[in-house]
């Protein structure tokens, strides 16, 4: 439970009043306790030596609606903070991996292809001699598979191989951009954006300040995280979240006009 929170205003910012909504998806019963120690190595109180053990547990929901909920809360958040109006430019690893898995791409010809896209260059791709002629022509369709939200996925649906994930992940991308127009947001799609390809699952964002090229804050799905960092020890759980850049300063853009 998050009690409404009234900000004053700053010397660039009105008073705000800062609101979390509840979230069904937060976990709060799993608990791990946490350990830590400070030992004065001298005496003096100058120098210590400090020692922290604790279990950092990821929770979350693995579906589309857990995607749409942080992403609401960060146009939330990013509002109260001055940084609006937005305009989020989302993409889904979810395609490319569906499609690097459907054509069977070995692991060279994949991190080849993943470098390609992020140049949006044909040329590249056409340089990867292992590829399927089916492959290497989803993969350029990639490329020009950016703009306008609704439109992007009209032309991925039609130029896109027949795949139960594409589909479910062309879904989630739907579902996303149209809780982020009713949001008050702005949605565009780039299914050739592959950031973090080995540390992300699905869904992946930028939101920008609309009409201009100031970053306000980045996220996405990355449900395997926690397998990554307790070495396969089966904590692989559902992870969806974002990071902001620096609010003061874009507080300052918003406020100046520029």
């Amino acid at each position: 439970y998050f009690p409404d929170t009234p900000i004053g205003p700053g010397p660039l910012v009105p008073a705000r009043n800062f609101v979390i909504p509840q979230y069904e998806w937060y976990n709060w019963k799993d608990l791990s306790p946490r350990i830590s120690a400070v030992y004065d190595l001298r005496g003096n109180g100058k120098t210590a030596l400090k020692a922290n053990i604790g279990r950092y547990v990821l929770a979350g929901d693995n579906t589309v609606a857990g995607d749409v909920e942080i992403v609401n809360l960060m146009i939330s958040a990013a509002h109260v903070a001055g940084a609006a109006p937005l305009l989020l430019d989302c993409g889904h690893v979810g395609v490319f991996k569906a499609l690097a898995q459907h054509f069977e791409l070995t692991p060279k010809a994949t991190q080849a292809a993943d470098a390609a896209l992020a140049a949006k260059s044909t040329s590249a791709l056409a340089a990867i001699k292992s590829l399927p002629v089916e492959a290497r022509s989803s993969l350029e369709a990639l490329t020009t598979l950016f703009g306008p939200a609704k439109q992007v996925l009209q032309r991925a649906r039609a130029a896109l191989p027949r795949n139960a994930t594409i589909t479910a992940a062309l879904d989630q991308l739907e579902a996303v951009a149209t809780a982020i127009s009713e949001a008050g947001a702005q949605c565009s799609l780039d299914l050739a954006d592959l950031p973090g390809l080995d540390y992300h699952t699905g869904l992946v964002f930028v939101a920008y300040l609309q009409g201009t090229t100031h970053i306000v804050a980045r996220g996405g799905r990355y449900d395997g995280v926690g397998e990554a960092f307790t070495q396969g020890n089966a904590r692989a759980r559902p992870a969806t979240g974002f990071s902001f850049v620096d609010l003061r300063a874009l507080t300052e853009v918003t406020s100046n006009g520029s």
